[in-house]
Order: C-alpha cells, then structure tokens, then sequence
C-alpha cells in the first residue's frame, strides 16, 4: 500500500509540474502582465489553482487523517516581511518558485544558480532566526478539520469546480484563457491530493533539506520528498519537449549573479513565510491559515516594487517574457 501511495505521489508530482510548464505559470509574469496589459487571467488562475486545491485537500485530508496537521503559523511581521522579500528575490531572478523549476526543465542552467542561491538563503536564515521563528509558535487553521464552516467552505468551493468544469467543457473561451484554466486544475487537483497523501510538500523543501544535511546541518531529506522532487521536473521537461521548448544553455534571462542574488533572496524569505509562492498558494491558503493571504499579497508586491525598480533604473518599459 505504501508504495502504491507513493507511485501515485510520484504521478500527481510529474502531472502537476507538466501543467505549470504548459502554461508558463509565474507570478512574476501574472504581475507583468496585469501592470503592462492590464492582463488579469494569470493572476486569477493562481486563484482558481488554490480553489481546486482545497476542494480536494479537504475532503480527502479530512478522510485519511482526520484533522491536517499542517504546523502553520499565525500572521506576524516575519510572514510579511519574508512574503516581500521572496518577490523582490523572484523579479531579480525572473521567475518564482514554480516557474524556476519550469525554466530548469527546459533547459536553463542558469537556474541552478538560483536553486543554489535558494538553499544558501534559506539555511542564513535558518540558523540566524530559526529560535525566534519556533517560538512564534503554530496558528489553528478553522479548515484543518471538520466542521460547520469547513463543509461551508467545501461546499462553495465544489459549486465553483462544478461550474468552472461546465464553462471549459462548453469552450466560448480564447486559448490563453482555457490554456491557463485547465493549468490551474492540474496544478491545484494534483497538488490538493498530493497535500493529503503526503502532507505539505514543495520542491525547494528537497533542496533545502537535502543542501543542509550536506554541510551538516539537519536530517537527510526523505526518499519521498526527492522522488516528489524528480517527478516535478520529470513532468515539467515532458512538457517543454512536447511544446518545442527545451534547449540546453547556461545563459539565462539574467546574469548569472541576478539568479544566485533572486534565489538567496527568495530562500530567506520563504524561510520567513515559511514558504514560496507554491507552498503559501497550494498548502496555506487551502487550508484557510490566517497568514496565507497577506503572505501572497506581499509576495506579489516585492515582485511589483523589483519590476518597477528595474523599469526605473533602466528608463525603459517593463519587458514581457515568458516567465
């Protein structure tokens, strides 16, 4: 049973970052696109990915475990501050946490710098702040268990799923539109289910865990969390070979200094979060912790003041990228 559990983990993984290179999800580009083509679809599809996660998270966690431990914690200045650090890391790099692990898989060894740069921020912060951070102690979150308003907020959520499943069955949207409807449902209904087989997982959790056991510091990262590792960037370099994206270089989007700069930068501030885009997006907000929304929000900001500070110093528009 436990292999079984873990060969469909290892599914739902390569599915869930299949869907993020498909559609090149990336905050960085859904803030670009909403600033310079008053574009909003990217960022509502970050929505609707955190919608189709929680309708499936819940129930299922609910279901296996009875209350999702999830070890949360409450809102406070470290959240935020940490949210908008890891933005302004992302605009340095040109790519969040999601869409690092997309630009690697088709072929941008410039990101390994950036996976560098994540581990060495992260364990900074760590051993700077790590006391500090533990007696801030966990935030109950009101979905981790059953309950009145939990099966409220379950029941919206499957209402919404039932009629965003009906509108893309029907077409009558652009390819872009559905192209980024259909990227949301596999990211979040893989991710959702994921959350509840394994419990809150991300990929930088592996570089972390796995860059600190080797200098000494903390256990070996669990077999299942390098698999879960190996399966994302197993189905998100299927899906640039497919589209024609994949092509081996070391040239990045930016110097590669602006990737180990973004990467260290985004590690310090998901070790404040805890956690990037993916986890707050997919693992926190689902769950309703009360630090969710403002983290994103922050994370979102520190990627609009680095955008707008490189228009500035450069004096030109903000160019559009992939993302």
């Amino acid at each position: 049973m436990a292999f079984l559990i873990l060969f469909i983990s290892a599914a739902l993984a390569g599915m869930a970052g299949y869907s993020a290179q498909r559609a090149s999800v990336c905050s960085v580009r859904a803030v670009r696109d909403a600033v310079e083509r008053r574009d909003l679809r990217l960022l509502a599809s970050f929505a609707k990915a955190a919608a189709w996660a929680m309708a499936f998270a819940l129930p299922l966690g609910w279901a296996i475990h009875g209350e999702i431990d999830a070890d949360l914690p409450p809102l406070g200045l470290a959240a935020l501050a940490g949210g908008f650090l890891f933005g302004l890391g992302a605009s340095l790099n040109n790519g969040c946490a999601i869409s690092t692990i997309s630009h690697l898989a088709s072929g941008e060894g410039a990101m390994l710098m950036t996976l560098l740069g994540f581990a060495s921020g992260a364990l900074a912060v760590e051993e700077t702040f790590g006391a500090d951070l533990a007696l801030a102690g966990v935030s109950a979150t009101p979905l981790a268990r059953p309950s009145i308003l939990g099966l409220v907020v379950l029941g919206f959520a499957w209402i919404w799923a039932l009629l965003e499943l009906r509108h893309l069955i029907a077409g009558g949207k652009d390819e872009r539109t559905r192209l980024l409807a259909f990227a949301a449902v596999g990211l979040g209904l893989c991710s959702g289910v994921l959350f509840a087989l394994q419990g809150p997982w991300v990929y930088t959790a592996a570089i972390v865990q796995t860059s600190g056991f080797a200098i000494g510091h903390g256990l070996p990262p669990s077999p299942a969390l390098l698999l879960l590792f190996a399966a994302v960037l197993a189905g998100s370099m299927l899906s640039a070979l497919r589209a024609g994206r994949f092509r081996l270089r070391w040239q990045g989007t930016r110097p590669w200094y602006g990737h180990l700069g973004g990467g260290v930068m985004m590690g310090g501030g998901a070790a404040l979060v805890p956690g990037g885009n993916d986890a707050v997006l997919l693992h926190a907000l689902p769950l309703g912790a009360e630090h969710a929304l403002p983290a994103f929000a922050a994370m979102l900001l520190g990627v609009y003041t680095g955008l707008a500070l490189a228009r500035v110093g450069s004096g030109a528009t903000l160019r559009h990228v992939t993302g």
